[in-house]
């Protein structure tokens, strides 16, 4: 896609050497859930966005996949002109989802 300044990426990937598509190690179902549970209209998208929200999405995953055990890394969007208080809804339910998946119970029985 072309940029804000009408500038398009001439390269195939941002990385030669990394994977042309990576996804989400978050918990996207649960947090999109959250999202509901809380009144916020939400949905699962297989597009970090444009410009700097794609490109930071994509080095966090390629560069954190190469640890032992990566961390979980999503995207959450909040559309223009969304207001303050639906935002702030909208970050503390992702945000507590989020938690709830690190939590020390949750990483003890995956490791179980």
């Amino acid at each position: 896609r072309t940029d804000a300044d009408g500038l398009t990426w001439s390269e195939e990937r941002i990385l030669r050497t990394a994977p042309g598509v990576v996804r989400a190690t978050a918990p996207v179902p649960e947090m999109v859930q959250a999202l509901k549970d809380a009144g916020v209209a939400a949905r699962a998208s297989s597009d970090a966005g444009d410009y700097v929200g794609n490109l930071t999405f994509y080095r966090l995953i390629v560069e954190l996949g190469a640890e032992p055990n990566p961390r979980p890394v999503g995207c959450l969007a909040i559309p223009a002109g969304c207001d303050v208080e639906r935002a702030t809804r909208a970050v503390k339910a992702a945000a507590s989802s989020f938690a709830g998946y690190l939590s020390p119970v949750r990483a003890a029985l995956l490791s179980a």
